[in-house]
């Protein structure tokens, strides 16, 4: 039996327009619903960097061990109409997009500026990785074998070298506790230190060390080749592991 397409008379509705009120009723809710859902959305305002401005970017890892930011790089300019962000990378103007962006941290510009001056600790240490093998690693600190800590070869064999990079930890990069350095040039791959939890790694075009690039990354191993790219044969390479304060000692 076909519905009543009629209106009811007062007092005695169908079931056809009982139907029709209740589907009414349900759409006026949900509309009533999205607008106050809309009202109490927070909406962020739009991240501006200046030109020359050092920031950090981010891009997603490769693996669970690393961060994602890359940095610190210079501000070419603004694409705001693009939502993007141009800075300079591995020497070329490359965007990025806004919402991934961040200013750099304090330290990083403290050590990006360190860097660009002829200290005698930055000079010591360009010096020895200058006259180093490529593609062989130095590894000054601690390291762990069979289950035992103790200091590394190249600690022995260069005490200026030790005492070069503790001063630089300690005054630059104010960390008190490093407990391991690796440092070299036309690096592939790095192995990890078990003695920490993180780590930073430091480059620079060896033709140019005031364009310095900062990486932060779990303490594990890391692919320098895909990290750096073609120009890791003529890129320097200083990677720190700061204590992990979970190791007594």
């Amino acid at each position: 039996m076909y519905p009543c397409l009629r209106r009811p008379t007062p007092g005695r509705p169908t079931p056809f327009w009982v139907r029709r009120a209740a589907l009414h009723a349900m759409v006026e809710g949900t509309a009533i619903s999205q607008i106050g859902w809309t009202l109490k959305t927070k909406t962020s305002q739009p991240q501006t960097f200046h030109q020359g401005q050092m920031i950090e970017y981010w891009r997603k890892p490769a693996t669970k061990d690393t961060s994602g930011w890359h940095g610190p790089c210079r501000v070419v300019r603004m694409a705001e109409h693009l939502g993007q962000v141009i800075v300079i990378i591995n020497n070329q103007d490359r965007p990025c997009r806004i919402q991934d962006c961040r200013a750099a941290i304090m330290m990083v510009i403290s050590l990006y500026n360190s860097t660009m001056d002829n200290s005698l600790e930055v000079e010591v240490v360009r010096r020895h990785i200058c006259q180093q093998q490529q593609g062989v690693i130095c590894s000054i600190g601690l390291t762990c074998a069979g289950g035992r800590i103790r200091l590394t070869k190249a600690t022995r064999e260069y005490p200026i070298l030790k005492r070069a990079i503790l001063r630089l930890c300690s005054t630059t990069l104010a960390l008190r506790r490093v407990v391991a350095v690796s440092l070299g040039w036309n690096i592939s791959k790095l192995k990890g230190s078990p003695l920490a939890e993180v780590s930073t790694i430091i480059y620079w075009p060896s033709s140019d060390p005031t364009k310095t690039t900062i990486y932060s990354s779990k303490s594990g191993p890391v692919n320098i080749a895909r990290l750096i790219g073609p120009d890791r044969q003529t890129s320097n390479l200083f990677r720190f592991y700061p204590k992990d304060p979970r190791i007594a000692g």
